[in-house]
């Protein structure tokens, strides 16, 4: 039997800031249970820890490693009894160089990072989400994309890294076709990466897209960690079948319909 009210149990990966911590305090606050899964314990996380006592749990972890990815959905299920979505989020938005100076090390670590996680956790999470849909929970994966999967000079790796997701997305729906699978593109989010790219950008990018960059700063354009991550976290909760597979605006009239959702 379906129970709408239910709380559900998401596993965030890069929740200890940025968008991820966006994610998790929305869910948060939304009564749902959370595992954020990161490389380290910030004060934001520990602090939301600390006020949604038995409702988040924090792990840290390599999330190049195949096996730290499996042991992270495994222990989100021995802690929390169950697992009904995912949210895919972690990211290296590096290196920022062009093609001639980009190292294979630092390739290998940006894919790692960004996609093969996915791969990892998606992987150990199937069967779960499988359960999850037939008990009429939950059964989906929002997985951050970007706002440049169409390319941008000196940032070719993390924008091959998030076409790669987009892709993923759409293969994976297919196969799994009882779990919901979306990409979502945040926009430009006021996050240590963007002021990355604004303040060590300009060596490597166009002047076109540096300038744009810096320009949606100045005019005070840049979405919140808390405005896309409610955005996700309605994806996360109530995205349709209908949308499996689909690369999605954080703020687009679908998306927007989803935030409306009971």
């Amino acid at each position: 039997m379906s129970s709408q009210t239910e709380s559900q149990v998401f596993l965030i990966t890069g929740g200890s800031r940025g968008i991820g911590l966006g994610v998790t305090e929305v869910l948060l606050q939304q009564g749902q249970q959370v595992v954020s899964f990161s490389r380290s314990l910030t004060p934001e996380l520990s602090s939301l820890q600390e006020s949604h006592p038995g409702k988040l749990f924090v792990l840290q972890g390599d999330l190049t490693s195949n096996e730290a990815c499996a042991n992270a959905v495994s222990k989100t299920i021995a802690h929390f009894g169950r697992l009904d979505g995912v949210v895919l989020n972690a990211a290296s938005g590096g290196p920022f160089a062009r093609v001639l100076d980009v190292r294979d090390e630092d390739v290998l670590s940006t894919l790692a990072t960004n996609v093969l996680s996915a791969y990892a956790i998606v992987r150990a999470s199937i069967p779960e989400l499988r359960k999850s849909r037939r008990e009429g929970r939950g059964g989906r994966v929002a997985v951050v994309s970007s706002v440049v999967v169409g390319g941008g000079a000196g940032i070719s790796v993390y924008c091959a890294s998030k076409a790669a997701l987009n892709t993923f997305v759409a293969s994976v729906a297919q196969e799994e076709p009882d779990i919901t699978f979306v990409a979502i593109d945040p926009g430009v989010v006021d996050t240590k990466m963007s002021k990355a790219y604004r303040e060590e950008g300009g060596k490597v990018m166009t002047p076109e897209m540096h300038g744009w960059l810096v320009a949606v700063h100045a005019e005070n354009k840049l979405t919140t960690p808390i405005q896309v991550g409610a955005s996700i976290a309605a994806v996360a909760l109530h995205a349709p079948q209908t949308m499996s597979g689909k690369f999605v605006v954080w703020n687009s009239d679908e998306v927007n319909a989803l935030m409306e959702a009971k």
